[in-house]
């Protein structure tokens, strides 16, 4: 996927990254949106490919050509199959191809959609100078330097990884990509490749600071972490810091060319206590009653008072939450919460009554 951020605009199309934990279903309604006319499969994709493209075979409504599937190896190499091959496809490519420069700085560049988090996903379209202009900023923000070494936790197909697709071969970068990723993969190899920059959901931070100890290394360099999607929590801003994380919390849309607004960090506030540090960097929802919604661990009790206690304590009063909800959290395909449901449910509860 990373050739194909530059492959692809050079050769005058249009890159359309689809979300690997789509099923055939989405898709082919996908591939339909797009009026797609290549697809590329991983390997191990190869079934929910196929059953798209059966899909949109079966769809009379459609009137577009089904798209010419073509296949990826897991291990770079070719797949014996009746289908087009990746490797196969570059090796018979002729040598004196000429790059296809955009007309216009505003031709697009890439077709992103959206995760779904308040509805079905949503098309956005990436003007070449949209993507220019953010991925310069990206780096700059975020202090992504020259010869950068980036480990990938943010799939390049959400909103393409940030702009980081393109930024990190701009300032001479290297790439640590994963397949899958664990706590213990990333430490290690942070630990192996001295990583210097990387990115992730909260979620993504909550498992780096809870994992086990043995699972755990320290890390040869200081690393810069990009967050976004939601806001963190103060405890996880001080376990990161604690293993010597710098985070940097950001704010931003697929629908805003990604990652848009950042909190600069002032100087002053480093002398500060976590919590007052964290709420300097945080969101916040004005006129609204909180209301925490908690799946709680594995052989773990815990009331309601006892939570509510124990954010008092630890976050300022109007940020602690009034009730409590345990239950199992929703997810998108990307792993955000999907926060629409949580606030339908919270409006169902109606209002609080003040006491």
């Amino acid at each position: 996927m990373y050739e194909l951020h530059f492959a692809v605009p050079m050769a005058g199309a249009i890159l359309c990254t689809l979300n690997t934990r789509h099923d055939a279903a989405m898709v082919s309604a996908l591939l339909k949106h797009s009026a797609a006319k290549v697809l590329f499969v991983e390997s191990g994709l190869l079934e929910v490919g196929r059953a798209a493209l059966n899909n949109l075979a079966g769809d009379q409504t459609s009137a577009t050509a089904l798209p010419v599937l073509i296949t990826i190896a897991h291990d770079g190499g070719c797949i014996n199959s009746a289908y087009n091959d990746y490797e196969s496809l570059i090796t018979e490519a002729p040598l004196g191809f000429d790059i296809r420069w955009p007309l216009n700085e505003l031709d697009p560049i890439a077709l992103n959609y959206t995760s779904g988090t308040t509805a079905r996903p949503k098309g956005v379209i990436y003007s070449n100078w949209g993507a220019y202009l953010n991925t310069i900023a990206t780096a700059l923000t975020y202090n992504i330097t020259v010869t950068p070494t980036y480990l990938w936790t943010v799939p390049m197909f959400h909103a393409n990884g940030w702009n980081l697709s393109w930024g990190i071969a701009m300032q001479g970068g290297t790439n640590v990509c994963l397949r899958h990723f664990t706590a213990k993969v990333v430490f290690d190899k942070i630990s192996q490749h001295k990583v210097t920059h990387m990115g992730g959901a909260p979620t993504v931070l909550n498992m780096i600071v809870n994992a086990p100890s043995g699972d755990r290394k320290p890390l040869p360099v200081m690393v810069h972490i990009m967050t976004g999607g939601a806001a963190r929590p103060p405890n996880i801003l001080s376990g990161m810091e604690e293993l010597g994380f710098i985070v940097h919390q950001m704010y931003g849309l697929t629908e805003t060319t990604g990652p848009a607004t950042i909190n600069t960090w002032m100087p002053e506030w480093d002398t500060l206590p976590t919590e007052e540090r964290s709420r300097l960097t945080l969101p916040t929802d004005w006129g609204e009653t909180p209301c925490a919604f908690v799946k709680l661990k594995t052989n773990v009790d815990a009331t309601e008072i006892e939570i509510i206690n124990y954010c008092r304590d630890k976050l300022p009063h109007y940020m602690a939450p009034k009730a409590v909800v345990f239950a199992d959290l929703p997810k998108t395909s990307t792993g955000k919460t999907q926060k629409f449901i949580l606030r339908q449910k919270a409006r169902a509860m109606g209002s609080l009554v003040k006491t």
